[in-house]
């Protein structure tokens, strides 16, 4: 089971380096196309990781084809990875999640 986020933007506009220019990062038909149109995707958000031990021992791979998922909203979802994200957290818990 693992812990999803929806991403704010399509990653079907990304792109990536290719020495001094920018090409396509999804080959797809929805490259140019109105942001509406495009499914809707999410990524894992690492809050919440839930998995057998015995795959984390065994295994190169952790995640395999049939992963189940919560879904969670932005705030629920906050990530620290650096300091400004670590500041971030402290403002929502103090202002929303820990009102009395």
């Amino acid at each position: 089971v693992r812990g999803i986020t929806k991403v704010p933007y399509s990653p079907y506009w990304m792109k990536k380096k290719d020495n001094e220019k920018l090409i396509s990062f999804i080959d797809s038909d929805f490259e140019y196309s109105p942001r509406q149109s495009h499914p809707d995707v999410c990524q894992g958000n690492g809050a919440i990781d839930v998995l057998r031990s015995s795959i984390i021992m065994n295994h190169e791979i952790i995640y395999g084809e049939n992963i189940g998922f919560i879904e969670m909203d932005e705030i629920s979802r906050t990530d620290i990875d650096t300091e400004l994200d670590f500041i971030i957290a402290e403002f929502l818990y103090k202002n929303y999640w820990n009102r009395s």
